[in-house]
C-alpha cells in the first residue's frame, strides 16, 4: 500500500473482488511500515492478512478499485 494508511487497523479487513463481485475477505494481522518500493523508492506500508480468508455466502457486487477504498463491509452476511 502507498504511503502510511491512516484509517487500516490490525482487525480490520481486505476483501477480495473478483468479475466485479466480492467473494471474500482476510483480516489484517499486522501492518509494517517504512517499507520501500524498489523501483520507485516511494514509501510503502505492507499489509498481511491471516489466510485463508472467508468466502461469502453470496458474492455481491462491488466493482473493482485500483488503490485504496475504505469500506465497512456493510453487505457481507457472514
Amino acid at each position: 500500500m502507498a504511503g502510511k494508511p491512516s484509517r487500516l487497523n490490525v482487525g480490520d479487513y481486505v476483501y477480495t473482488i473478483w468479475q466485479d463481485m466480492v467473494v471474500g475477505r482476510c483480516q489484517i494481522t499486522r501492518i509494517e511500515h517504512g517499507a520501500v518500493n524498489p523501483d520507485s523508492g516511494k514509501p510503502r506500508s505492507l499489509i498481511f492478512a491471516k489466510t485463508p480468508g472467508e468466502r461469502n455466502e453470496k458474492p455481491y457486487p462491488k466493482q473493482g478499485h485500483r488503490g485504496t477504498r475504505y469500506y465497512d463491509g456493510e453487505e457481507w452476511n457472514s
